[in-house]
């Protein structure tokens, strides 16, 4: 994992380089300017001053919210409060592809205590010279607006299994087995892969499947979405056909951990206590 919480104070003022003036009359008139923000910039916590509300972002590509309802709500509604949990990346805003990236993207796979398949994402503003995370609750001319402002101090939350791995297409061609079942997933030369259950990737409905369910499809190795200039530690499966029929939606990305031979494939969790993780070893000689 990457360090750099002792330099985030240096890295806002100096890593985010002014956009083209976001403009005024969004949430109340307050003119901004979108800025640029980078992974090292990000990493800590943020809260907003009128909620309490906090995240935590990790270096990891991990974040946590203590309070979920302002995030994922997008047309005004109220859900009840809660902490959730997922990943983050960072991206250019929609419709602004030629412009800085300034939209943290938020991916849920923990949204109050329950497994979730959902995101939201937040725009990264400078106001009056500080950089803020920004969301808008309901529609922009509401004025119903979320700050996130830099705070001191960070939390301690449940790590990752380890460093990622930087692996290469052959290190992963093989069978991985399941350290507590023994079920595989076997993937192949040709760029295809054959699993005996692949219910633990899909745990949120509509989408959860019973165990098990066995799967197909094929295979790419990537980089992590929140470190694209990293390690290629993400054996991102494409399936085919899940439970006997053809799937129409998603992927699942499995990061890999640790230092070959001794690669860990998982699924991605948040939080072990929701969603479990099940880790795979590659079966030697294969």
């Amino acid at each position: 994992m990457r360090t750099g919480l002792l330099f985030v104070v240096l890295l806002l003022t100096g890593a985010c380089f002014a956009a083209p003036s976001g403009g005024g009359g969004r949430g109340g008139g307050s003119s901004f300017e979108w800025v640029d923000m980078t992974p090292e910039a990000l990493a800590g916590t943020w809260r907003d001053a009128r909620t309490g509300d906090g995240i935590e972002f990790l270096s990891s590509g991990d974040f946590y919210a203590d309070n979920v309802a302002y995030l994922l709500n997008r047309d005004g509604a109220s859900p009840a409060p809660g902490a959730g949990s997922g990943s983050w990346s960072i991206r250019k805003l929609v419709g602004h592809l030629d412009g800085p990236n300034a939209s943290v993207s938020l991916y849920f796979d923990v949204d109050r205590g329950v497994p979730a398949a959902s995101g939201n994402s937040l725009e990264v503003q400078r106001v009056n010279g500080e950089v803020q995370l920004v969301i808008y609750v309901g529609a922009p001319d509401l004025d119903r607006t979320v700050r996130y402002h830099r705070v001191g101090g960070a939390s301690i939350h449940p790590a990752q299994p380890g460093p990622p791995a930087d692996v290469t297409r052959d290190q992963v061609i093989g069978e991985w087995l399941d350290q507590a079942s023994g079920r595989s997933i076997v993937v192949e030369q040709d760029g295809s892969f054959h699993a005996d259950d692949v219910s633990f990737l899909f745990r949120t409905p509509p989408f959860a499947f019973p165990a098990p369910t066995p799967g197909d499809g094929t295979w790419t190795i990537e980089r992590a979405e929140w470190d694209p200039a990293g390690p290629w530690s993400m054996l991102h499966l494409k399936f085919n056909n899940v439970a006997g029929g053809p799937l129409h939606f998603g992927s699942r990305p499995m990061p890999l951990y640790g230092q070959s031979p001794s690669l860990l494939l998982t699924n991605y969790t948040s939080d072990e206590s929701i969603n479990p993780r099940h880790a795979y070893t590659k079966r030697p000689g294969t």
